[in-house]
């Protein structure tokens, strides 16, 4: 256990006295700089502090619980015994009042370290048993915190990584809460569960959120929500593992002079990357930062640095390796190719080893996070741990796109909670349009913006909402003189499953829009005929993605030997196809295409899917002559946020087309996107790093 120790002459000044055991033994580790079992045994021998009638309540604790807690304890038990009441009670399984020395379980959130197992530990000294009514709230918080943080029982009752969650089905903690009683051999009463979330209703510890079952975007999985009020600050000791700011070493390189043609910021963050253990590079998109990256690598191969650059999405991955061969950078004599954040530290959150492998210790070096703000708590303490003490970390990202899908939200955290000087980027690259930038910094500040020349805002009746798209991608690929295939369109979601069909009606998805333009752009190989409605054809727009069935990941369905074709959100173009031979798939950024089989390309279990119009949370880090987004008003609602509406937005060089769909409940898409803000999850990491947290 580590013990928080605060300093009480600065909360309570010079005249402080300690008020009781547990702060004389604070006092005894502070002031006499003596270690904790010895500054225990004198706070236990000292008489001042133990009465005759307390030596029955340390003998009781000392031997269940460390230290500080059993002193803690030994206080609590005191109160009881000298006040009014004198005595503790417990609630039986079938809701019948008993005396007790104390209720284990009422002080769990009273002490820092006292967890349902020390409770346990101490109902069974004092013979309670594990069937009361108030152990039942502890165990049905610990099933929801399961569910939030990813580590729960699957269904033979084997722990297993899940991705968390914000808030989660009751069903789904009831099945969990059932699993927890049933592994510690406890017998579940009538109504025990009902009766625990009503407790932990009374005292706070979850809030419940009601959402109308006619809520546009709505399923029933998100009409009774429960949610954890300390989700906000998840509890990420375990999750995150991240050394505090104090523990990093970090090394100081000479660096070259930072190259003129970087801006005053990016020359901030190029030095920092040398000097400063720790780094944060918050900065919209377009402004740099993969450029910033670029130029940090081929300094660190140039001066023979070990440096290495983990994305999250492989798409990022392959723009950096692309700037770094503009900049005449060997990508394929570097020790660490640039690669996602799992791939080259060999991450595999499915398996029951996927620790990873630690990077290189022998000499000292930079490690480089791009796409941070994606990056989950769970992800980024494995991340931190791999990399050695002496290593220098830079972590790029952008707070203000789309947060992770998994539980936590650590680069906000740095960003927002950190006492960390944080390099904010100031000068946009990726287009030169005044009307565009404006129209960004509104929907950052999340006012809704005008439409202008370069920024064009377009209404839509649903009724004909396909056919109006398709007019308004033929007439920007038009003005701008491209071919639509240039154009990046996007929308919040690729499809509707059976159980939101009748929420989301008459939605616009990726799906459907690929149908319309690939029956437009390139409609040899149509076949409408069941499920098989596309086959692979010359100049085709596809997508990497995952198999459909299995667990195999999206990267690792893509890689082939030793040759890794594709990374998960890639987009590319058909180069060639046969009806039963292979097809060649020519991606975006890579100059080697790859090669397909029919079954990979064109099957149940395919892992190439049209890429015409992709989902949002595909092209974060891409850019494109021109942006179509269609602002769905009926996209659920969890999905259409400001962060998303913002990403997509970002993506255009030279135009950027927004086409708005009202819900069925008159809510504008664009705008309601806009204000919607985005349920980001925040942890503890600050803390650690302030020192607040040791």
């Amino acid at each position: 256990m580590t013990i928080i120790i605060e300093n009480p002459y600065e909360k309570f000044g010079p005249e402080w006295e300690p008020l009781g055991p547990s702060d004389r033994f604070r006092q005894l580790l502070r002031d006499e700089g003596i270690g904790q079992v010895k500054a225990w045994k004198i706070v236990c021998d000292e008489k001042e502090w133990w009465t005759p009638e307390r030596i029955e309540v340390r003998d009781f604790t000392r031997e269940l619980f460390t230290p500080l807690m059993s002193l803690q304890l030994a206080e609590i038990i005191d109160f009881h015994r000298t006040a009014n009441h004198r005595v503790a009670r417990y609630r039986t399984a079938d809701n019948e009042v008993k005396k007790c020395l104390l209720n284990p379980w009422t002080i769990i959130r009273g002490i820092r370290g006292y967890t349902l197992e020390h409770a346990d530990a101490f109902a069974k000294a004092q013979n309670i048993p594990l069937d009361s009514l108030d152990r039942m709230a502890e165990v049905a918080l610990l099933a929801l915190r399961h569910i939030l943080q990813g580590e729960r029982f699957d269904k033979n009752r084997n722990y297993r990584q899940y991705a968390g969650d914000t808030y989660v089905l009751l069903k789904t903690v009831k099945t969990e809460f059932r699993y927890i009683l049933g592994a510690d051999g406890v017998k579940e009463s009538p109504g025990a569960f009902e009766l625990a979330i009503v407790d932990l209703k009374d005292t706070n510890r979850v809030t419940t959120v009601d959402v109308p079952k006619e809520r546009p975007g709505m399923t029933p999985r998100w009409v009774s929500q429960e949610g954890i009020t300390e989700i906000r600050y998840a509890k990420a000791e375990e999750a995150i593992a991240a050394r505090s700011h104090s523990e990093f070493t970090g090394t100081e390189f000479t660096a070259y002079s930072p190259p003129p043609t970087l801006s005053p910021k990016q020359r901030d963050a190029y030095l920092a990357a040398f000097r400063d253990p720790m780094v944060i590079l918050d900065a919209p998109p377009g402004y740099g930062k993969t450029r910033t990256i670029a130029e940090i690598v081929k300094t660190c191969e140039a001066l023979r640095i070990p440096v290495a650059v983990g994305t999250f999405m492989g798409r990022a991955a392959t723009r950096v390796s692309k700037e770094l061969i503009s900049l005449d950078v060997n990508v394929n004599k570097m020790k660490y190719k640039p690669n996602t954040l799992h791939s080259l530290l060999r991450i595999n959150l499915d398996a029951d080893d996927g620790i990873g492998m630690k990077i290189d210790n022998s000499r000292p070096g930079i490690f480089i996070i791009d796409e941070a703000s994606m990056v989950s708590t769970t992800l980024f303490g494995l991340v931190v741990n791999l990399i050695p003490g002496d290593w220098n970390i830079v972590v790029m990202g952008d707070s203000q796109q789309l947060p992770p899908i998994d539980a936590g939200s650590p680069f906000i955290d740095l960003v927002n909670g950190s006492n960390l000087d944080i390099i904010t980027l100031d000068k946009c690259f990726r287009t030169d349009q005044p009307d565009i930038q404006v129209a960004l910094t509104n929907i950052r500040e999340r006012g809704v913006p005008d439409s202008t020349d370069n920024f064009r805002i377009y209404k839509a009746k649903r009724e004909d909402a396909i056919t109006k798209v398709m007019a308004i991608i033929r007439e920007t690929a038009r003005d701008l003189e491209c071919s639509p295939l240039d154009l990046l369109i996007t929308a919040p979601q690729n499809g509707v499953s059976k159980n939101r069909a009748s929420y989301l009606t008459g939605l616009v998805t990726t799906n459907e829009l690929n149908r319309e333009l690939k029956k437009e752009l390139n409609p040899v190989g149509w076949i409408n005929s069941g499920r098989k409605w596309w086959v692979p054809i010359l100049g085709d727009r596809v997508l990497a993605v995952k198999s459909n069935k299995g667990d195999v990941s999206a990267n690792a369905a893509h890689n082939n030997g030793s040759i890794q074709r594709a990374f998960n959100g890639e987009m590319g173009t058909i180069v060639e196809a046969e009806l039963n031979g292979p097809v060649i798939v020519q991606w975006d950024g890579n100059p080697i295409p790859a090669v397909y089989t029919q079954e990979e390309a064109f099957s149940d279990e395919r892992i190439l899917n049209l890429g015409y119009a992709v989902s949002v949370h595909k092209v974060q880090g891409a850019e494109a002559i021109g942006a179509v987004f269609i602002a769905d008003g009926n996209s659920w609602y969890g999905l259409l946020t400001n962060s998303l509406t913002y990403t997509a937005c970002s993506r255009g060089k030279r135009r950027v087309v927004v086409i708005s769909l009202k819900s069925d409940k008159n809510r504008d898409g664009f705008g309601g996107g806009i204000l919607n803000s985005d349920n980001k999850r925040r942890t503890l990491l600050p803390f650690y790093l302030n020192g607040q947290i040791t």
